[in-house]
């Protein structure tokens, strides 16, 4: 005799040696259907994700913004895409982190306190981290064109904040990433 859960509504299942199959109504009610759904999805969400990670090696992001809102909500909209997500609140924890290497992608913002995001970015060109990060991908307010400039001497991108929606942000971190995947 075999048993199985085929779904909450169905109940149990027998097969017996013959081959015939016999259900048991459970009873479940609509309140425990939902439940099991529910339950079943995050599952399968978590375990997708572990896979993810262990298998595919999704794309690992720091975010360096002093912005606690725009921090957050450029991690979270990342996260949600399945991405690994650091972020560093300052300048000086950037650089840190930077220096600790191994980014597929970081996104830099510009004006911090303690050090500025070009300031961080000519320390890293003068001493590069042992374990190399792919692609700096500048964010900035600015739209002066000596900033932008030095961002592109700098970096392999800029991001203009006010210009940035999370489904645009999205899009341009794939951009990079298929770009610079490579490297």
């Amino acid at each position: 005799m075999h048993l199985e859960i085929a779904t909450p509504v169905c109940g149990l299942v027998r097969n017996d040696r013959e081959g015939k199959t016999t259900t048991f109504q459970t009873g479940f009610n609509k309140k425990a259907t939902e439940n099991w759904y529910a339950i079943s999805r995050k599952l399968l969400t978590f375990i997708s994700s572990i896979a993810t990670i262990l298998y595919i090696g999704m794309a690992k992001i720091l975010i360096v913004e002093d912005d606690q809102f725009l921090r957050e909500l450029y991690a979270d909209v990342l996260k949600a895409e399945g991405y690994i997500v650091d972020s560093a609140v300052d300048g000086e924890e950037g650089l840190k982190r930077i220096k600790d290497g191994g980014y597929d992608l970081i996104l830099l913002d510009i004006i911090m306190p303690k050090i500025d995001g070009l300031e961080i970015m000519k320390r890293i060109k003068s001493d590069p981290p042992i374990n190399p990060n792919k692609c700096t991908v500048f964010l900035t307010n600015l739209d002066k064109d000596e900033e932008i400039k030095m961002a592109l001497k700098l970096g392999e991108g800029y991001l203009i904040k006010s210009q940035i929606t999370p489904g645009n942000l999205i899009q341009e971190v794939k951009i990079y990433l298929e770009k610079f995947a490579k490297a």
